[in-house]
This record gives C-alpha cells, structure tokens and sequence, in this order.
C-alpha cells in the first residue's frame, strides 16, 4: 500500500510511499489553516488528486480531513462524477467536531455540504459530529472488507425519467 499527503494550499507535502511513520510525522507536523483556500480551489485540488490517481493500479481512495465545506450541487457532482469514473472513493472526516453542522441554502443556488456528498457519491465514509480525530482516521485509512461500488454517470442531458439498468457479473453468477 502507498499512501501521500497533500495539502490544499501547498499541494503535495509527501510523495507516495509506504513507510507509516514517515507519514504519520509529516501528517503531525500539519496544521489546519484558519484562512483556507476557496471551494472552487478545494475541488479543483481534488480533481488534480483524482487525475494523479486514476493511472495508478489496486485500490485507490482520498481521505479528506477538513473544518467543513459548503459548495454548490453541480460543482460537486463533477468531482463526484470524475471520481466514479476512476474508481476512487472519497473518505471524508469534518475536522469541525461535535455540532458542526450547515444551513442548506445560500444566495447562489442551492448549497450542500461537501464533505457528505463527496463521500455520499463515491461510496466512502463520512466521518463528522466527533471529536475522536484519532478513531476518524483510523476508520476512514482502512478499507472496508467485502464492499463494492457502483456508479453512474449518464451521457448528455438528463431527462429526470426513469431508466433500468443492467449489470452483469465477469462469472456470470446471477444475484438477486
């Protein structure tokens, strides 16, 4: 397993490796920043992550720790849809603790919390309302055993209808 640390601000602050301590020291040495970079910066990052990812082989996931992040839907649904189409799921941990919560609307259409919809959408875990950061990590830099992800991202316009879906296993077992 590899694993690599980036920042939103000063992009990657440890190369991909696999020696834990060495993570574990560069990921104590990080604090969060009080000013931080605007949504649109933040999702752009993580598309330079999903980009950075998607040629590499095995499993691949992003953990996100953040203070909470309020977006629009439709900026989202492309991190989303770019994260699907790589197989990457996004972990997210609120590192905003108990009460963190978000009001659901805002001048500029309809806002969301980010964190949930990433980890929503691509089938991660959504770590939030604790102050228990060491159990967040924990449960989000493992992956779950026997789980799989599907997701869809249509072609052109969507038309709101209904449309059935088939899926077919490699082995041809049939589940119902």
């Amino acid at each position: 397993d590899q694993i690599s640390l980036f920042g939103f601000l000063n992009g990657q602050i440890l190369p991909f490796q696999s020696d834990a301590t060495v993570f574990h020291q560069a990921l104590n040495r990080m604090t969060m920043q009080s000013i931080c970079a605007d949504i649109d910066i933040k999702l752009g990052t993580l598309e330079d992550i999903e980009d950075f990812l998607a040629p590499m082989p095995g499993e691949r996931s992003i953990l996100l720790a953040s203070r909470g992040i309020m977006g629009r839907s439709s900026t989202v649904s492309r991190v989303i849809a770019r994260a699907l189409k790589y197989g990457i799921a996004i972990n997210t941990l609120d590192a905003a603790g108990v009460g963190s919560g978000f009001g659901s609307s805002g001048r500029n259409g309809v806002r969301i919390d980010v964190l949930q919809a990433l980890a929503d959408g691509t089938g991660g875990t959504y770590f939030h309302n604790s102050n228990n950061f060491t159990l967040g990590m924990k449960d989000l830099g493992v992956a779950p055993p026997g789980s799989y992800q599907l997701g869809i991202v249509p072609d052109g316009a969507q038309d709101g209808r209904y449309h059935a879906l088939k899926v077919k296993t490699t082995a041809g077992v049939r589940y119902s």
